[in-house]
């Protein structure tokens, strides 16, 4: 029986191997491409790493002092009690686990690469004690990347946060500063919470405020009403540098002055934006007076976005390893192999093709001659 040559079964064995054994070889071709910045990431990520560790010997040196396995399984000293006397808001536990994650560091310097923010720049920016790891993340990327941060804080802290009043966030950016492992510390502070005033807290929670200021020598901004607590920040950068002279200005968390209303929060682009990215932002706020001076933002608040976006694990169930990630590299084929694996595909096909063709011609013509006789 007459089977040409794309019929038989040895030879669809054959080219099946042989295409096997093409996609092995090409698979085998595949090598990390380094991201933007990959040597700043991995540096980061290790310097928030010692930050930690710092942090952790510190907690657990404290005396009568645990640290909440249920609440920091990853025993970073970072999540703090839910409910103290400086507690100033509600908060989700998960978006605060995710911020203990080295990779962090290194997601903030592929947002200072998106920024266009290089060496020797200088950003204003404003942080509460709610994200005390992001926080560390930040100022981490900004003395790898010798990029000078000029910082206000709030000390008060959502759940879950710098909410311990004998160490608050200040006080973690104190030691950390006399460690070395951070060259920047905060420039003033201000009790943060409800207008920036701590509005709701009970005396002695906002007695623990101002004493964690005199504490760690920090200018204390102290105001009876949201826009004096505005103005008193914004006259703060000014004697660094004016406004509009800033590279960019960075959200961390959620200051009432630094957003204004709440709702604000939401109106503005996790990650990197700038005045035509936003719409009309509702009342007063230091982000609204850069981006009037069209300053570029960087908002680091909806930490469990800014993870996914990222391709960052949100609460990994393990610390999440250094330096692995799409944040880092991504795996490429080589494409020189790639292409000459499909030039030998094709052209097997095409000569199996020609062959075929020839057989069939052949065998019709033999027959034609056959039914003539």
């Amino acid at each position: 029986m007459f089977r040409p040559v794309n019929q038989r079964v040895s030879i669809l064995i054959t080219i099946a191997l042989i295409n096997l054994s093409l996609f092995f070889w090409v698979s085998s071709s595949r090598s990390p491409k380094y991201s933007l910045g990959y040597k700043q990431k991995i540096e980061s990520a290790e310097l928030f790493n010692e930050s930690i560790d710092i942090i952790r010997e510190y907690q657990i040196l404290r005396e009568n002092f645990v640290i909440d396995k249920e609440d920091d399984p990853f025993l970073s000293g970072l999540i703090g009690p839910s409910t103290t006397l400086i507690t100033t808001s509600l908060a989700n536990l998960r978006s605060k686990q995710t911020t203990i994650n080295p990779n962090i560091a290194a997601m903030v310097v592929q947002l200072f690469y998106e920024s266009k923010l290089k060496p020797g720049d200088t950003v204003a920016v404003g942080m509460t004690g709610s994200f005390p790891a992001l926080n560390i993340a930040f100022l981490s990327a900004c003395k790898v990347m010798n990029i000078t941060p000029i910082v206000i804080s709030s000390v008060g802290s959502s759940r879950w946060g710098a909410t311990d009043p004998y160490f608050t966030w200040l006080d973690m950016e104190t030691l950390l500063y006399n460690e070395g492992v951070i060259n920047s510390k905060s420039i003033a502070a201000s009790y943060g919470g409800v207008a920036d005033r701590a509005k709701g807290l009970k005396s002695e929670g906002i007695d623990f405020l101002w004493e964690a200021i005199y504490r760690n020598k920090i200018n204390f901004l102290e105001s009876n009403k949201l826009s004096s607590a505005i103005e008193k920040r914004l006259a703060e950068y000014n004697k660094i540098l004016s406004i509009n002279k800033y590279n960019a200005y960075v959200n961390i968390g959620g200051a009432a002055a630094s957003i204004g209303q709440s709702v604000n929060a939401k109106l503005i682009p996790n990650g990197v934006s700038s005045s035509n990215d936003i719409g009309d932002l509702i009342g007063n706020s230091v982000i609204k007076e850069f981006l009037i001076n069209d300053v570029k933002i960087i908002h680091l608040y909806n930490t469990i976005e800014l993870a996914m976006k990222y391709q960052l694990k949100v609460f990994p169930d393990k610390f999440y390893d250094l330096g692995n990630g799409p944040i880092y590299f991504e795996q490429r084929y080589n494409m020189l192999y790639t292409y000459i694996a499909l030039l030998i595909t094709l052209s097997i096909l095409v000569g199996i093709s020609v062959v075929t063709h020839k057989q069939i011609k052949v065998r019709m013509t033999s027959h034609e001659s056959e039914s003539l006789l």
